[in-house]
């Protein structure tokens, strides 16, 4: 078992090692896509992934060893020389695989916690009304947030930081809200947190990492798309992102 996770892990790995550069590549040929279509392939990307662990370990484990056409083969003889090296490699596997699994159960509690913040967070805002038509039957709240987010799987919401909406004009705040309803309406909330529960199961991997990166960026410029799609005004939405951008720095982590 512990050998089929650790080949598993590592054929996920190798994967990614050829997969990513190669989508890189093509997107950086590909300058005509939007970023929906961006965000959709490197999703596909991640998802491969970890179908390719999946598919390794399972074939790790249903495969018989030394079974040829139903009739069982004797094993050759092993030299001692080559019985010594298999004993250190054993070991090895062990060592990085509850390594695996130390780290893989912490990042996935600090999942936990995080979800369980914005929970908290949710239910202590109050609510306010800019007049859209929200997906998902969302709601938006005034709340400690020092950034605008969409948060909440079931019963969503679009958690908007008080004092610095407030202060912005009610066209502006509006494509805010519209900005964070495309994140609903696009599910990235569900997409993210696919993204954090495999990077915390492959975080070892700096591919699926990277893959974060370009996840992270390209659903912020779907956003951006739909939002500029329906106020035709793309300079003075890039500056308001830029003071509340400038609003938010120095507020702590964002």
């Amino acid at each position: 078992m512990i050998e089929a996770v650790s080949y598993a892990l590592l054929c996920g790995f190798a994967l990614s090692a050829v997969l990513v550069p190669l989508t890189a590549l093509a997107m950086r040929r590909a300058t005509g896509l939007g970023g929906a279509t961006r965000h959709m392939i490197w999703f596909m990307a991640l998802l491969s992934t970890v179908a390719a662990t999946v598919a390794a370990f399972a074939v790790s484990i249903v495969r018989p060893a030394q079974q040829l056409s139903g009739t069982v083969v004797p094993a050759a003889p092993v030299p001692a020389a080559a019985g010594a090296a298999a004993v250190p490699l054993a070991a090895l596997c062990a060592v990085f695989l509850a390594c695996w699994l130390i780290v893989s159960f912490a990042r996935t509690i600090l999942i936990a916690r995080r979800v369980a913040a914005l929970r908290a967070m949710k239910h202590r805002a109050t609510p306010m009304d800019f007049g859209c038509d929200l997906p998902r039957g969302a709601r938006t709240l005034a709340s400690e947030s020092c950034v605008p987010a969409a948060v909440g799987f079931l019963h969503p919401a679009i958690l908007l930081p008080a004092g610095a909406i407030e202060a912005l004009d009610p066209a502006d705040a509006r494509q805010i809200v519209l900005h964070e309803a495309a994140h609903l309406r696009r599910r990235d909330d569900l997409t993210g947190l696919v993204f954090l529960l495999c990077a915390a199961l492959l975080w070892f991997n700096p591919f699926v990492h990277y893959i974060g990166k370009k996840l992270s960026l390209e659903c912020e410029i779907a956003c951006d798309d739909i939002v500029i799609e329906k106020s035709g005004d793309a300079v003075r939405y890039a500056t308001l992102l830029f003071e509340i951008a400038e609003s938010s720095a120095g507020t702590g982590p964002q």
